[in-house]
């Protein structure tokens, strides 16, 4: 059912844009190695988190230079920036990196964003935002702590990265420090623990004995989720998964053979697309080493490479993606 229901979406959406433009821009045979890759908006603090909502606007979480100065921005179809929330807590983390802001979700005029230093659900308001509003204030926005349940349900640590509404309208998240997804129910705002992910054995003499499975990216499909790994240091080559998990939580391997995924979405044809964060090598991640990789049970396919330090993206349109660029503090628009 859900392949026929993924041809079925396929054929509509193809009739939709059925003008030759947007047909050949689909047919056409595309290098990866060359990537088609232009700025759509530059000059943010860190931005992770994106989400596209019903008018085509991009939202952004940034994460901030340590300041407190973690935002979300709005960017507009012509790529033009405004500050819609400001004064999120931002740190530095124990590499030396900003931490704060991971991901955000819009749902019905509502943003839903996780800050994964402070292990808080805030909740936004913004169906009525226009861009020459004043930018509301983060001590303003209604919370959830989720960080503090974690740490009480036996975990070391907790870092919220992304979350996805599954059955009945609950919200999964992945938590990226506790190797879980947590389930909190849309109706009562009842925290319990989904699913937890294993460590994996490490091969190497470099970094601890057993490495973190480390969830980052979560996907909806249909009667199951669909979950992305980046894994631990050394953040070694083919180490990342792609998992599938029931509606009772239960894990298997949907793909593996992968590197430092951070997220996915569901691509036209109903199979998911992944993002590969950058490689690591001696002296740390390297440049252009990012990835857009399409996935399924029996293969992979790289559709774009050469991308640098991708954080997250969104898929619009059929064969275009906006990513996010953490270190260089920019949105790429990316032709796949």
């Amino acid at each position: 059912m859900r392949k026929l229901t993924s041809h079925l979406l396929a054929l509509s959406l193809i009739f939709v844009f059925s003008s030759c433009e947007h047909l050949k821009d689909y047919l056409d045979e595309v290098d990866p190695s060359k990537p088609e890759v232009k700025d759509f908006a530059t000059g943010l603090a860190s931005p992770v988190g994106l989400e596209l909502d019903k008018y085509h606007r991009l939202w952004v979480a940034e994460a901030g230079t340590g300041m407190n100065d973690g935002q979300v921005s709005v960017i507009t179809p012509s790529g033009q920036i405004y500050p819609v929330i400001e004064g999120f807590v931002s740190v530095i983390d124990p590499e030396g990196n900003p931490s704060g802001l991971n991901h955000l979700l819009y749902d019905n005029g509502t943003l839903w964003i996780l800050h994964g230093a402070e292990g808080r659900l805030y909740k936004a308001q913004v169906a009525n935002y226009v861009p020459s509003d004043a930018p509301i204030q983060a001590n303003e926005l209604e919370y959830q702590e989720i960080g503090s349940f974690v740490l009480g349900e036996g975990f070391v640590e907790s870092n919220l990265y992304k979350l996805t509404k599954g059955p009945e309208g609950d919200f999964y998240m992945a938590d990226a420090g506790a190797n879980a997804i947590i389930r909190r129910d849309a109706q009562t705002a009842e925290l319990s623990v989904f699913a937890q992910f294993p460590s994996i054995e490490n091969p190497t003499p470099v970094g601890p004995p057993h490495i973190d499975a480390v969830p980052t990216g979560i996907v909806f499909d249909e009667d199951r989720f669909l979950v992305t790994t980046l894994t631990g240091f050394p953040f070694l080559e083919g180490a990342a998964k792609v998992y599938e998990v029931d509606k009772d939580g239960q894990l298997s391997v949907y793909q593996d053979g992968l590197t430092t995924l951070v997220d996915i979405e569901l691509g036209i044809d109903g199979l998911p697309l992944v993002l590969q964060f950058s490689e690591f090598g001696e002296t740390g991640w390297i440049p252009g080493t990012g990835k857009i990789i399409k996935v399924s049970e029996d293969d992979t396919n790289v559709l774009r490479s050469g991308l640098s330090f991708a954080s997250d993206m969104e898929l619009s349109g059929l064969r275009t993606a906006y990513v996010s660029n953490l270190a260089e503090g920019k949105v790429l628009r990316v032709k796949y």
